[in-house]
């Protein structure tokens, strides 16, 4: 995931910098065959610009154009008020590949480049909602917590548009299946923290943590050193190896094979 800070501090809603108090996410598409964020980012940041995301997402790239606590706007407001005043905004760039004959309809010119890119600003999304939740400690699969714009004007606090749904439905995409892989990711990436923290743990303490243990190698009890982190026992591969233990490690599953 390739994030860049590109704040638009010459647009109205950055100079005004109302602070919020963020209570969930909201994705936007952008409505238009405009597949590059810097031609928005170029014609929005600029005095007498009454409109603001915190991010546009592009088919290699995001770009952060707000800080996360500063109020946008982005999805105007509906008959109960508008999720501007607590909603992370982010917009999806689209493909030149197709051409808007109204709101929300489109004719297709390429159906495989429209996939293609469509599936990657997806997946970038997933990626940095996943990021944003982790780090603003939300749930993506709490009520109301990650909506596109047209859920926010169903549930009364956004303007009446059709994103992402329009674009999405296209190909077979919807808000469930992405709040499920954001959560998906989400797990993943602390999977992938608390391996690492593991192992940072195990260098950091090795000294202080090896204890010998009692192991059935071959038929016999057997001392080994052994490093307990977060109540689970580490051994040395090579220390087995050198107690007569078959060890095979293939390199393209990452999966290590013990006979004992």
């Amino acid at each position: 995931m390739n994030i860049k800070k590109h704040y638009l501090t010459n647009n109205e809603c950055f100079l005004t910098g109302t602070i919020m108090d963020v209570k969930g996410l909201m994705l936007h598409s952008v409505g238009c065959n405009v597949q590059e964020p810097m031609n928005f980012i170029t014609s929005w940041d600029k005095k007498g610009v009454y409109k603001c995301v915190h991010a546009f997402i592009g088919k290699d790239i995001i770009y952060e154009t707000l800080p996360y606590n500063y109020k946008g706007w982005h999805c105007g407001k509906g008959i109960k008020g508008s999720f501007n005043n607590n909603y992370i905004g982010v917009e999806m760039c689209e493909p030149k590949s197709i051409t808007y004959i109204s709101s929300g309809k489109f004719i297709d010119n390429d159906y495989n480049y429209t996939k293609e890119f469509v599936l990657s600003t997806y997946n970038n999304a997933v990626d940095y909602f996943a990021y944003l939740c982790q780090h603003l400690n939300l749930n993506p699969l709490s009520k109301n917590v990650i909506i596109s714009h047209s859920e926010g004007y169903k549930l009364g606090y956004a303007s009446n548009h059709g994103d992402v749904e329009h674009i999405w439905s296209y190909i077979g995409l919807d808000m469930n299946k992405f709040r499920k892989d954001v959560y998906n990711t989400m797990n993943k990436i602390e999977y992938k923290s608390k391996e690492d923290l593991i192992y940072k743990d195990i260098i950091k303490n090795k000294e202080n943590k090896i204890v010998l243990k009692n192991m059935m190698i071959n038929k016999k009890l057997q001392n080994i050193s052994t490093i307990n982190i977060s109540g689970y026992n580490y051994v040395k591969l090579d220390d087995l190896k050198k107690l007569g233990m078959n060890i095979n490690y293939d390199t393209s599953s990452k999966l290590v094979s013990i006979d004992f």
